[in-house]
């Protein structure tokens, strides 16, 4: 996957022409096989505009990656298929695309999500939750740290109290709210209950040593090195096309 700053960090991009590599070098380089861990997971709801705005929420410095997790197309729509494949990761972002409009929801989660037994709300003062909708971007911050996140074996994706927040109940898994409370501004214009169309979950890699953990001591550096001499020539390459 290409980096959110790629895309958001213009000012990386030198202005000489004399540091412009041959286009053909570039896409020779690109056309090298990625390792299987780097290789794209495209979502049916964001896009790249989308993820660098997201990161730079995060981050201050759109440098996260996005891995996907978990799609309720692609993996089920229940909520134990949802806590099947996203408890216990520490940072996820999960983004909805609301049933019959534009609509693109979701929220930061730096905890994690876990399967309670019973009712629990997870303390963090980092979380929040957005909108983006005909050209808005709207991020809306926690307000009450204690009840930030609400973890449950009956509910799905949980921020505040009903903030956004996915429940079960005796019809359906796919029934939503958003209903500002424990979060700053409301991130639709009417409250209450929707459905969705899709619902993702994405793991946040935020530094060069998470991307590489997976691969052994041998060809880290390795790896490591050709991943950032591939990222000089796509900045230059996409400064070349402007």
């Amino acid at each position: 996957m290409i980096p959110s700053s790629l895309i958001a960090d213009y000012n990386l991009w030198d202005s000489s022409t004399k540091f412009r590599p041959n286009i053909k070098d570039v896409l020779e380089q690109l056309n090298q096989p990625i390792p299987e861990q780097y290789k794209d997971v495209s979502s049916s709801i964001i896009n790249q505009e989308h993820i660098a705005k997201i990161a730079y929420w995060i981050s201050g410095s759109d440098s996260c990656e996005f891995h996907l997790a978990f799609s309720s197309n692609r993996d089920g729509k229940t909520i134990d298929s949802f806590h099947k494949k996203c408890d216990n990761k520490l940072k996820t972002i999960l983004v909805l695309k609301v049933k019959g409009t534009s609509e693109i929801l979701g929220g930061y989660n730096p905890i994690g999500w876990r399967k309670e037994k019973s009712t629990g709300y997870k303390e963090t003062n980092e979380s929040f939750i957005f909108s983006f909708n005909e050209g808005r971007a709207t991020k809306s911050c926690v307000i009450n740290p204690k009840k930030a996140i609400y973890c449950n074996r009956n509910y799905g994706p949980s921020f505040g109290f009903r903030d956004l927040t996915l429940c079960s109940n005796t019809f359906s898994s796919n029934m939503w709210f958003s209903m500002r409370k424990y979060y700053d501004t409301p991130i639709r214009s009417s409250g209450g209950s929707f459905e969705v169309e899709n619902y993702e979950v994405f793991e946040i890699i935020d530094s060069d040593s998470d991307r590489f953990s997976n691969v052994d001591d041998l060809h880290r550096n390795e790896l490591s090195d050709q991943y950032s001499y591939k990222l000089s020539l796509i900045k230059r390459l996409f400064k070349y096309k402007r």
